[in-house]
């Protein structure tokens, strides 16, 4: 049933043909055209505000105005330090709280006066009075739950983009599983009361919504009733599952009223993404095609990307053929993978995907990112288990994935917009989601590639739409700083304390923490250095706050000695760990190093590490040592198949 993708192409740039004829353009255009027309518009003020909890959160949007606005993050050490790194801010400043608690039965009514402040909205007026009187029309809706973490992304979706929140509550399916048809039925009825609701034009693509955010745990798949509004591709009517947000957003006929995407996890990962869609540049393009050149595979080949997204401005990377095997992805992760869009072509399953020459990817060789990244994978099943750790979508989603383009089940090459339409769709504005859908023929009809993230999100080509300069913090009101301080003003008092012996040793870590939270990686780990020569207590207290930073440095003998001082390294530390050694783990390894890996393998499937770990282990520790290290993880293993596996290496020592 694999349809032709010439055809498939043909029929969606039939869509397309205003320029070459009379017609109007196409809704899509047009959504792109609106979207891009606001962000060029909106000023950004040159700073960067970490807040540390909701109540605060929610008061520092409301001093967003039509006159500036910046992006907000929840202080973490893991996805705020790589916002900030691609942001490159002025300044980073940090928030004291409130003092209050973002109240359950008064949120929506916070919600919407923060909204409405954003957009110069006086005291009393609702979100929809302040932005109809600027004569602005929101082109999408966001749903939320007052119950879900991701509620302060949807409120900063709502702000940016003018959009009205619908609140939708209860249980709605969780990430492992697939929604029954009777729950999804719910699901989709809510969706369409909520754009009834709205107040806009809605429920007809070309209207003013055209996209709905479900900023909420929602599933990603369900089961599908057999009835024309969820018409399957080919007419599939099998109890396999399809993707919710592909079934979302579809009139009875079973033609779309609007494209539907899902963000969906904690306060940090949440807001971040919804920061990293409004505020960040995607200017640096990783191509990695691991398919043959041969049809069908290669109607989704990249020269054409490439040439596209260089002519749009971008700096492109392109891997394919013997470039694009495991090895050399390996390679290019090893210091974290550094790129704003990464279009990944691969094959397998939900715990691995095979790169060129069918070299097997682990999902634990889901790198590390050096900065958040909008990714399009071409693969089967990798947005199967969300939830699972050692699944491909979660160790892409929890390593800072923020836009995600992937499928919840098998679904056929064809299912998948070709690379090289996307990216001529996203050079003429179309938002990545948007670009990433079949918009006409036969694989438009419900089937299993899910959207994660904004729809409204666009790869700007800075050959064609304009950058707005950055507005210098200093100068904007006073008002809008009260509560804030300099992080790296001070960082550096606290360092210069610390190296005087006016405070404990111990407060490196708070000086390491900080500094690593402004971005710069080359001072944090020469902190840490500075650290090791003060005192045990001081670089224990700021190894693991240096560990992201010396792998971005590749400054490995410093991140080894840091990770030897961790009590109990967390999967993203052993992620880096791994990140750093894979490529090199056939080689000779120093005794040491052949330790470090060994006691730190990462679960549940410590099988892979190991595995890969083994012959080194066996050269450099012996073989009872190599059995103590299997017979250890075997303690931490509770699944029947990872179990085997374990024991299977130990008949191999």
């Amino acid at each position: 049933m694999v349809m032709r993708i010439a055809a498939a192409v043909a029929l969606c740039f039939a869509t397309q043909s205003a320029a070459a004829s009379a017609d109007p353009p196409p809704w899509f255009a047009v959504l792109g055209a609106r979207v891009g027309d606001l962000n060029v518009r909106m000023p950004v003020v040159d700073r960067v505000v970490l807040v540390p909890d909701e109540a605060t959160f929610l008061d520092e949007l409301s001093r967003w105005t039509l006159r500036g606005r910046w992006p907000i993050l929840f202080e973490d050490d893991w996805f705020a330090p790589r916002f900030i790194r691609a942001f490159k801010p002025r300044s980073v400043e940090r928030r004291a709280s409130i003092n209050a608690v973002a109240d359950r039965e008064s949120l929506q009514g916070s919600v919407d006066r923060a909204v409405a402040r954003a957009w110069d909205g006086a005291e009393g007026v609702t979100a929809r009075e302040a932005i109809a009187a600027t004569q602005f029309t929101p082109p999408g809706l966001v749903i939320t739950s007052k119950d879900d973490p991701a509620w302060c992304a949807a409120a900063a979706l709502a702000a940016w983009h003018g959009q009205p929140i619908h609140w939708l509550e209860g249980d709605q399916g969780g990430l492992n599983g697939a929604l029954p048809a009777e729950s999804f039925i719910l699901l989709s009825n809510a969706v369409e009361q909520a754009a009834r609701d709205c107040g806009y034009p809605a429920l007809e693509l070309g209207d003013a919504i055209e996209t709905v955010t479900l900023c909420r745990l929602t599933g990603v798949k369900a089961t599908l009733p057999s009835t024309p509004q969820f018409r399957q591709v080919g007419n599939y009517t099998g109890s396999d599952p399809a993707a919710i947000t592909d079934a979302l957003c579809r009139k009875q006929d079973g033609s779309r009223w609007a494209i539907a995407a899902s963000i969906f996890g904690s306060r940090e990962r949440t807001l971040t993404a919804a920061m990293s869609s409004i505020f960040l540049g995607r200017t640096e393009v990783l191509l990695w095609n691991s398919y043959p050149s041969v049809p069908p595979w290669g109607d989704y080949g990249m020269s054409d990307v490439k040439s596209t997204f260089e002519r749009g401005g971008s700096h492109v990377r392109s891997n394919a053929g013997s470039a694009a095997e495991l090895p050399s992805w390996n390679n290019a992760s090893a210091h974290g993978l550094d790129a704003d869009v990464l279009f990944l072509n691969s094959k397998g399953n939900w715990d691995f995907f095979d790169l060129a020459d069918d070299t097997r990817a682990d999902a634990y060789d889901v790198p590390p990112i050096a900065r958040p990244l909008a990714l399009h994978m071409i693969h089967s099943w990798s947005l199967q288990f969300p939830g699972m750790t050692q699944s491909i979508g979660d160790r892409w989603l929890e390593h800072g994935v923020y836009s995600y383009v992937g499928s919840v089940q098998e679904p056929m090459l064809s299912a998948f917009v070709p690379p090289s339409l996307i990216s001529d769709r996203v050079m003429h504005l179309v938002p990545f989601l948007v670009a990433s859908r079949w918009l006409a023929g036969p694989m438009d009809a419900v089937w299993r590639v899910m959207l994660w993230g904004d729809p409204l999100m666009q790869i700007v080509p800075t050959a064609q739409l304009p950058v707005q300069p950055r507005i210098d913090p200093a100068t904007v009101a006073a008002t809008t700083r009260d509560g804030c301080v300099s992080v790296r003003e001070g960082a550096i008092a606290l360092l210069q304390r610390a190296k005087s012996g006016a405070v404990p040793p111990t407060a490196m870590g708070d000086v390491v923490r900080d500094i690593a939270l402004l971005g710069d990686t080359a001072l944090a780990s020469n902190c840490f250095i500075v650290a090791e020569t003060l005192s045990q207590d001081a670089a224990r207290a700021s190894a693991r706050f240096a560990l992201e930073p010396l792998l971005l440095q590749r400054n490995v003998e410093g991140f080894m000695r840091a990770f030897a001082l961790l009590d109990n390294p967390t999967m993203h530390q052993k992620d880096l760990l791994w990140a750093m050694w894979t490529p090199f783990l056939r080689g000779v390894l120093e005794k040491s190093t052949v330790q470090i890996l060994a006691e730190n393998p990462r679960y549940p499937r410590a099988q892979v590490d190991l595995g890969r770990l083994l012959d080194a282990m066996k050269r450099a520790l012996g073989a009872e040592a190599t059995r103590a290290a299997i017979l250890r993880a075997l303690g931490h293993c509770d699944e029947e198949g990872d179990r085997r596996a374990l024991t299977q290496l130990l008949g191999a020592i």
